[in-house]
């Protein structure tokens, strides 16, 4: 269609990320190589990142350069206009750090919620200078931008608080978005954006859990889902949510186990001559397998054999649960089977004592237990009660050691 309008949306990157200390650089390239193709293959106008471009607030220099190398390479692959949120993951002043030289290649970086709402809406225009879309901007709602703790306050009336910030921001957002488009350009489509954790989203291994409540379902009818579309970030698992216009673009990589039977996608969003939105997702293709693989020593090999590399030739990566009840030298029974094939990667092996019921061999499996499971058996252990305050602060704590790993 000539008078189409097309937008890519995608998040969670977690640009330098690594699983089990082995780093996912390589597949990240070969997403990002994948991104330039996609763009121009597609003849997108706009990108969207809805957060999290990164997996720390202090990454690597080499994911730096890639995220740098692909905002050039895709200007110059002819997209008119870059769009990226600041996610939990991220360092709002580092990612904003170099706005000013961005905006001058219109891209847009939003690091804050402090910002007016009026500083918040963007139009998206096509290659023809024509606004087709009113595009509104909210990177993750920290509780100190949106209003700062004020001090006796208990954990629940913080929590009341931030929600209801949060719920007359999103507010305020929609009427100003809905404003400016009757106002200036009538027949825009308008579209939101936020890095949410949703209460009817299916979660993965991979995310910080937030130190606030899950958003209601009160929530995504009341705000999000009176926009056109709304794009989301933060869960890794691709998904809509109550909406088919409310959607989780996911992460364009596996970054846990428990994501090894994901098809992951790219959210593309085709606007019509009346600027009316068509949906359809894009799979991104699987750059590294993933395999979890339970099997005795015995049968290991035979095992094995089921694992294939991809077609990008990226050894296959492997977490492998052993079924003995000898006790077997990890450490050498990883070096041994490191060097068994050129097909797969053996990043972690758990040892199962098949003589123990499931829920001994569970509990005593310790690095497969969550940081939060492990914090509960303490706090029980000690005789300390586990209210909902004290969960609360320690998935803060939780969360910012994470991701200033």
């Amino acid at each position: 269609m000539s008078d189409s309008f097309i937008l890519l949306h995608t998040a969670d990157w977690h640009l330098g990320h690594s699983l089990y200390g082995v780093s996912q650089k390589k597949e990240h390239s070969l997403f990002l190589t994948w991104m330039l193709e996609t763009i121009k293959k597609e003849k997108a106008d706009a990108l969207l990142i809805a957060g999290d471009i990164f997996d720390q607030a202090n990454p690597p220099s080499y994911a730096r350069r890639q995220y740098f190398d692909f905002l050039l390479a895709a200007k110059k692959s002819g997209l008119k206009q870059i769009f990226i949120l600041a996610g939990n993951h991220d360092s709002p002043s580092d990612l904003a750090a170099p706005k000013s030289l961005l905006q001058e290649l219109e891209i847009t970086v939003v690091n804050s919620c402090k910002e007016n709402v009026k500083n918040l809406i963007f139009s998206l225009k096509d290659k023809k200078n024509k606004t087709r879309a009113l595009l509104s901007l909210l990177p993750y709602p920290r509780e100190t931008e949106l209003r700062p703790p004020v001090p006796g306050e208990s954990f629940s009336q913080r929590e009341k608080s931030w929600q209801k910030a949060l719920e007359d921001k999103y507010k305020n957002l929609l009427e100003e978005t809905k404003k400016q488009a009757e106002t200036h350009v009538p027949k825009a489509a308008i579209i939101g954006t936020g890095h949410l954790s949703l209460s009817s989203a299916k979660t993965a291994e991979s995310e910080v859990k937030p130190y606030f409540a899950d958003l209601s379902k009160e929530f995504i009818e009341n705000y999000l889902s009176k926009f056109d579309y709304f794009a989301l970030g933060h869960f890794h698992r691709p998904q809509t949510v109550l909406h088919k216009h409310i959607a989780y673009s996911g992460s364009p990589l596996p970054l846990s186990f428990s994501e090894e039977k994901d098809h992951k996608r790219l959210m593309k969003l085709s606007l019509n001559e009346k600027n009316k939105i068509d949906l359809e997702s894009i799979q991104i293709p699987k750059f590294r397998n993933f395999y979890t693989l339970e099997s005795s020593y015995e049968k290991l090999e035979e095992s094995l054999k089921k694992v294939k590399a991809s077609p990008y030739k990226l050894a296959s990566f492997i977490r492998l649960k052993l079924n003995s009840s000898k006790t077997i030298n990890s450490d050498f029974c990883y070096d041994s089977l490191k060097q068994a094939s050129d097909e797969y990667q053996i990043l972690k092996i758990i040892h199962i004592d098949p003589s123990q019921d499931k829920g001994e061999r569970e509990k005593n499996i310790i690095e497969e237990l969550s940081p939060e499971h492990v914090f509960s058996k303490i706090c029980e252990q000690d005789g300390i009660k586990e209210d909902k305050e004290l969960k609360a602060l320690f998935q803060k704590v939780l969360g910012e050691s994470l991701c200033e790993l």
